[in-house]
This record gives structure tokens, sequence and C-alpha cells, in this order.
């Protein structure tokens, strides 16, 4: 995912290139500089401002994670993990943050995550489902691919370029293959 720095540097070139323009003092009194885009309102710098800052307090979020041996062994198994506060989820989560897709009975299988309605139950008894669209691989990273709800919060689900979000107690590297924000 893009960082908030990159993201508030691009907005602010934004708002720079986009600056109003302003007269300047030349032989000629009609010349003046001018921009080749159009001025910024005073709406446009507040929108910006909006979206950096729901970047930067991002809230809660959820993740359907897949962890392999090592940083590039098979997958092993897939958890979904909820966050609190998803700007900062980069820790292996407390028991009560992670649930563990059924595959025929057993829960410490990979998933596909894809192509139906799949949920799992969190210790907190906090059931959470999904369905990603059957060819979400395909898509770009960041683009929409599904939908989920908690029972308290509906969820637009993404696609992640496959960071690693943490390392699990046995050195597995658990990597996000899609996320949700509300």
């Amino acid at each position: 995912m893009p960082s908030f720095k990159n993201i508030a540097l691009l907005a602010f070139s934004l708002l720079a290139s986009t600056a109003l323009t302003v007269p300047v003092a030349e032989a000629e009194p009609a010349a003046a500089a001018t921009s080749p885009l159009p001025p910024v309102s005073g709406r446009d710098v507040a929108v910006a401002e909006e979206a950096i800052n729901k970047l930067a307090k991002r809230g809660q979020g959820i993740h359907l994670v897949n962890c392999r041996y090592g940083a590039s062994g098979p997958w092993i198994y897939s958890v979904v993990v909820y966050c609190a506060n998803d700007g900062a989820c980069k820790f292996n989560p407390a028991a009560n943050n992670r649930c563990y897709p059924s595959l025929n009975g057993d829960t410490r299988q990979v998933k596909m995550w894809e192509g139906g309605d799949y949920s799992c139950t969190f210790p907190t008894g906090v059931k959470f489902t999904w369905n990603v669209k059957s060819n979400a691989q395909s898509y770009a990273n960041y683009a929409t691919v599904g939908s989920g709800n908690n029972g308290y919060v509906s969820f637009t689900l993404r696609k992640d370029s496959f960071p690693t979000m943490y390392t699990d107690p046995n050195g597995n590297a658990c990597q996000s293959v899609y996320y949700g924000l509300p």
C-alpha cells in the first residue's frame, strides 16, 4: 500500500501545482504568469485535507491472510485478522483478533478466498462473512474485489500486494492477500 508520507507528498504536490495565478510585473502591463491548471478553491483544499486525515486515521480493518514457511516457502495455512487500528497492524494479532476459516473441517489449511460466500467466527463470537470475486487475483493491487461484514460493520475488500503483516511464533511469514476497510 502507498505510505501516508507518499500520499501526503502527492497531495501537497497536487496542491502546489494548482496554485492560484499571480500577476508578474513585466514591461507589458497585461502580461501575467498563468497556470495550465485551474485555480484551487478552499473546498478543494478541505477535500484533500480530509482524504489525508482519513488515510492517517484508517481505523479498523480486516485482512484475509495466507501464511507460509519462511519468506517464500509454500503456503501452509490461512487466517482472517481483525485490526482495531489498521494503520498500525504489523504484528502477530492476539488470539481474539484471528479466526481460521475451515476447509473440510480443518482450520489449519490454506483457504481459497475467492469465488463464494465464506465465513469464520472469532473467539469473541463475532462472525465475519465475505465474498471475493473468483477472478480477483487478475485485478490490479488495491482494486475493489469484494465485500465483507462482521454484523456491525460492512467492509469493502481490496486486493492487497502480499505485504508481510507479521511472522507467527513458528517463523511463518503471514501475508495479506485481501484487506477490507469500512
